[in-house]
């Protein structure tokens, strides 16, 4: 996520150097101190892998003083997997040519649409590959 610097009249500030923490608190307690990267034009990136799933507390501060509304409440759901070069992911049916989208169910199950070999690729919640649904064509479960 993104935290993006103002000077007390709203105007936002182009310059670096502010000092910006950020803690989160899971719902066990544990306190994650996440360290920012600082763009040196008045905005900060930050990302985060919670340990524990459920409510966390994601507190923000700049030079010291809280932001609006922090600490903020967030939810934790599972770590679903990051799929950075999908080409490269492998299935019992040979490499994805053309993968286009990604969608989750609450249960973890995940599917994968590849448009270039006309089907979907389904996937259970230990990221093992369930079965193919489709094949180019026009008939009943072909995709064209």
């Amino acid at each position: 996520f993104a935290v993006v610097t103002k000077y007390g009249n709203s105007d936002q500030c182009f310059s670096g150097g502010s000092q910006v923490s950020i803690d989160l608190k899971s719902s066990t307690g544990d306190i994650t101190a996440v360290q920012p990267t600082d763009n040196d034009d008045g905005s900060y990136m930050a990302s985060f892998i919670a340990e524990h799933v459920g409510e966390a507390k994601l507190s923000v501060s700049i030079n010291g003083q809280p932001l609006k509304g922090s600490p903020y409440s967030i939810v934790v759901g599972r770590n679903y997997p990051a799929i950075d070069k999908p080409s490269k992911v492998v299935t019992s049916n040979g490499s994805m040519a053309a993968p286009e989208g990604i969608a989750f169910n609450k249960d973890g199950m995940w599917a994968v649409a590849d448009w270039c070999n006309h089907c979907v690729y389904l996937f259970d919640d230990q990221d093992e590959l369930v079965r193919r649904i489709g094949y180019n064509g026009s008939s009943d479960g072909q995709f064209s």
